[in-house]
């Protein structure tokens, strides 16, 4: 069962700040600040990793998220860095641990100390594009426990933001809106394409259609099949048909069996089968990572496969990964399979 953060506060808790500065954002969407007294850090530190340092399957395993540990006596220096974690214990009279109770009403003070809270959020405290957040209690066991129990949650708080910033910056100008009409007319689906890709390959007898980008190259494929069972595919079948694809039209891409991961997740409204890993190539000895997303649409008795990956050699391929699943997670059906308008 799903685990929930307790109440997150956000414009309530009573950050002071003398004006918002307007200083360029810098830093990249991996790096997380995390600004905390050192005692503090080196006691939490291995839960932290566990809980933003996740790794995604590449050749080479990436991080996700890279926490880089700062004094609070520096947090002036990164005010302009996109994602920014201010750790601080409220029984302590670190640096840390007085910025933060500086920054807090008595009343979530209070609530911090007795347990009720210990999370908070603030967008653009310092810079625009910015997200911080902070962790406290009164003691480090608390802490601790805390961040063990809502590890999911604490990831999503910085996952989502990075992924809408992101988002809003891919569709800022030049998308091909031409390319999402087209789809919408000829096949009763679409997504919203990013300005680069192109349609790559397209065989509408055999439902099958791909979008591709180069330098590196990244592509995104589309595969649909008449169904009348709605039980959701199993993974075996999910892997079996991304192959079967993989030899008819990609030069024999296949996945890694045991570098591979299925998850129940909610995808573009529908409830999917996702699988994560590894695609290889033996003869061209190349790979790289994907994920796959398998469901099933019932105003339309059709199974859907959405299949995502990169090929980007001495890359890292965190960034290109998002901003592929950002583009497949688009993805929408038109229910009575006419032209109509993109809005």
């Amino acid at each position: 069962m799903r685990k929930y953060l307790p109440a997150v506060i956000s414009l309530m808790w009573a950050l002071i700040i003398a004006c918002q500065r307007e200083t360029p954002r810098s830093g990249n969407e991996k790096e997380i600040i995390v600004i905390a007294d050192s005692l503090d850090y080196v006691f939490l530190q291995g839960e932290l990793s566990r809980t933003f340092e996740r790794e995604i399957p590449t050749p080479w395993p990436e991080k996700i998220f890279e926490l880089k540990p700062i004094p609070a006596g520096k947090m002036e220096n990164y005010f302009n860095q996109p994602q920014l974690l201010l750790i601080g214990i409220l029984d302590s009279a670190s640096p840390a641990a007085s910025r933060i109770k500086s920054m807090l009403a008595p009343d979530i003070a209070e609530r911090i100390r007795t347990g009720q809270n210990y999370v908070l959020q603030k967008d653009d405290p310092w810079t625009k594009n910015q997200r911080l957040v902070v962790l406290c209690a009164a003691q480090r066991d608390t802490l601790k426990q805390h961040i063990i129990s809502h590890r999911d949650e604490l990831f999503a708080l910085f996952d989502q933001f990075v992924t809408e910033r992101m988002q809003k910056e891919m569709y800022s100008q030049f998308e091909r809106k031409d390319l999402t009409k087209t789809l919408l007319e000829k096949y009763g689906w679409t997504l919203r394409i990013q300005h680069d890709y192109h349609l790559y390959k397209e065989f509408p007898q055999e439902n099958f259609v791909m979008l591709r980008r180069s330098w590196p190259e990244r592509w995104l494929f589309v595969s649909w099949q008449e169904s009348k069972l709605s039980k959701p595919m199993s993974g075996d079948e999910v892997v079996a048909w991304r192959n079967r694809l993989g030899r008819r039209f990609y030069e024999n891409d296949k996945i890694v069996d045991n570098e591979r991961a299925f998850h129940q997740v909610d995808f573009a409204g529908f409830h999917a089968l996702e699988v994560q890993g590894l695609w290889e190539n033996e003869k061209k000895v190349a790979g790289g990572p994907f994920k796959a997303w398998a469901f099933y649409d019932e105003s339309t008795q059709q199974v859907f496969l959405i299949d995502i990956a990169v090929f980007a050699p001495g890359k890292e391929k965190v960034k290109f990964l998002r901003q592929l699943e950002i583009m497949a997670r688009t993805f929408s059906i038109r229910q009575d399979r006419l032209s109509e308008k993109v809005k």
